[in-house]
């Protein structure tokens, strides 16, 4: 069997001249999901952090919240919205599902009922992140996060 390839040999086999198999061209694409995924929650984070949760008013610290996502993380189109991941008490975002009622009256009061309407509308549309983007995204969240 086969040992997986890191990001780093992946990225390497991407930006050079060699052929990348389609596995590995999965499989850095995926790595490079969850990379972009940290650095964009911690960015989340960082933005609203020390604040109130959106959905039930608790304050909460850097180290006690989460990204929570308004429209769940398989609406493609939105995952990477940042109107639509705020920082969220983990009671809220994991115990209650993410507290959907009272997110939306959150997100209300922070953005406009106009903002909100535009994600439910746009939740549907199809997003496939291409390995340029992604990575474009991952030095974009890096710079933001120090």
């Amino acid at each position: 069997m086969a040992k997986k390839k890191d990001i780093r040999t992946l990225r390497k086999i991407y930006h050079s001249d060699q052929e990348m198999t389609v596995k590995d061209h999965s499989d850095y694409r995926k790595k490079l999901i969850k990379e972009l995924e940290k650095h964009f929650n911690k960015f989340i984070r960082h933005r609203d952090c020390p604040c109130k949760c959106i959905s039930c008013e608790e304050i909460i610290a850097y180290d006690t919240a989460d990204a929570g996502h308004f429209w769940r993380v398989h609406y493609s189109s939105l995952r990477f919205d940042e109107r639509n991941v705020n920082a969220q008490c983990r009671g809220c975002n994991n115990w209650k599902s993410g507290n959907e009622n009272e997110y939306r009256l959150g997100m209300i009061a922070k953005y406009g009922k106009d903002t909100v309407t535009e994600l439910d509308t746009n939740r549907n549309n199809s997003w496939s992140w291409d390995i340029d983007w992604l990575e474009e995204k991952i030095k974009y969240y890096k710079i933001e996060n120090t």
